[in-house]
């Protein structure tokens, strides 16, 4: 029939797509090739062939975005600071509940919407190296884990050059939780130093689990670094207290000694997002 895809095809299209979106990410120029002639002979539409190859990678990457499993979106679909297009830079997180994630690049301000609520985040503002203010001038946000009232954030900072000879690049985790208004870092790493370090991601993957008052944050793996990578563990309980100023927080616990935890120690990332607006 006339809307049925063969599953052979739509694989090949998810994968183009994907690939276009993660060449981008690494900030690679796609060129699938031109005609020397216009209208293009070789293709029906007269079309260069180029242009036929980025459109459809573009309606496909819409696809994912409107008919994609939740989880299965965010593992397709990462939000670039790069990205001028307004509908590349959002994304449904859970399509039922209508909770949304929106990026503003220009103002480095990201953007949780649902019925219940509008929140917002200082994350960090994409610039040229010349402008920036801060080594990862150049972004990636994505989506690890979520439910209607909280969502996992994933930014990495590709490796880049922000002064001469001077290169960065990082990953940090933020878990946001709608009911507190807040937004703070869980897991943090970064080099300076142009080197052959792996890249410092969280290995295995970060996961969080939801708890009646708060998440539970247990990981044991290797924290990067640039001298021998370094075996950690790190067992968090992120909870929702009311503070000296009667507001509802987000506070972080170190339970690796259950019947003794200790309240925002150093296993805890001390960084909370500004919030704007709100």
């Amino acid at each position: 029939m006339k809307n049925r895809i063969s599953t052979a095809l739509l694989i090949s299209s998810i994968s183009l797509a994907l690939g276009i979106m993660h060449a981008m990410a690494a900030g690679e120029r796609i060129d699938m090739g031109k005609c020397s002639k216009h209208p293009c002979p070789n293709t029906q539409t007269g079309e260069d062939p180029g242009a036929i190859e980025a459109r459809e990678g573009g309606e496909i990457e819409a696809s994912l975005l409107a008919n994609a499993s939740d989880k299965g979106r965010w593992s397709s679909v990462i939000l670039l600071s790069s990205s001028t297009e307004k509908q590349e830079l959002s994304m449904p997180i859970i399509m039922a509940d209508k909770f949304n994630l929106s990026l503003d690049p220009k103002k480095g301000r990201l953007t949780f919407a649902s019925p219940h609520a509008t929140q917002s985040f200082k994350i960090s503002e994409a610039s040229s190296a010349e402008n920036s203010k801060h080594p990862c001038f150049k972004y990636q946000v994505r989506v690890i884990d979520a439910r209607s009232d909280y969502a996992l954030i994933k930014k990495t900072c590709p490796k880049q050059e922000y002064r001469p000879q001077r290169f960065y690049r990082g990953t940090d985790y933020y878990i946001y939780d709608q009911k507190t208004n807040t937004m703070r870092s869980i897991w943090s790493a970064s080099t300076q130093i142009d080197t052959s370090t792996p890249f410092p991601t969280a290995k295995p993957e970060i996961s969080i689990k939801y708890l009646k008052d708060g998440y539970g944050f247990d990981w044991i793996g290797v924290l990067p670094s640039d001298n021998p990578s370094v075996p950690v563990s790190v067992h968090n309980i992120y909870k929702r207290e009311v503070d000296k100023n009667n507001q509802l927080s987000l506070v972080c616990y170190d339970v690796t000694n259950p019947r003794h935890p200790v309240k925002e120690n150093e296993m805890c990332e001390s960084e909370s997002l500004e919030r704007i607006g709100n």
